[in-house]
């Protein structure tokens, strides 16, 4: 007789077992892991300010001459965004002594690729008028 109560409670843990493993790995495979993503390397940008000394189409590159003489040559890519005057631009509206401001991120060969480019001075931008009355409308009869 007590070899028929521990075949059957053994069967019994063993199909127990069985039946809820698969759940336990299923829940397993649900839980987020605890190892930390693998972070981004960060970008690394500044400013490119000063007059364009030369431009070259083919090699898609501007050298500006910086504000302390310094020459930086700034690689403009299809992602560049290029403005002139408030408008949208391209490398062929550089013209060499013109103003030039840059936002620039270093690349992979460390080198700098141009994220904007504005040619020219800053544009001037209107202020908005307030809505409502103003003082010397509120004083007429």
């Amino acid at each position: 007789m007590h070899k028929a109560i521990s075949c059957i409670l053994t069967s019994s843990i063993l199909i127990t077992i069985a039946l809820t493993a698969p759940m336990t790995l299923a829940a397993d495979a649900k839980k987020p892991s605890t190892e930390a993503p693998a972070k981004k390397k960060k970008v690394v940008q500044h400013s490119v300010d000063g007059k364009i000394k030369a431009v070259d189409k083919t090699s898609m590159t501007i050298t500006v001459e910086g504000k302390q003489k310094k020459e930086y040559v700034v690689h403009v890519t299809s992602q560049t965004r290029m403005t002139k005057a408030g408008k949208p631009a391209t490398l062929n509206d550089a013209i060499v002594g013109e103003d030039l401001s840059a936002r620039v991120a270093k690349n992979a060969s460390g080198t700098g690729d141009a994220l904007s480019i504005r040619f020219g001075p800053k544009a001037k931008v209107q202020p908005a008028k307030k809505k409502g009355v103003t003082k010397a409308e509120a004083k007429k009869p």
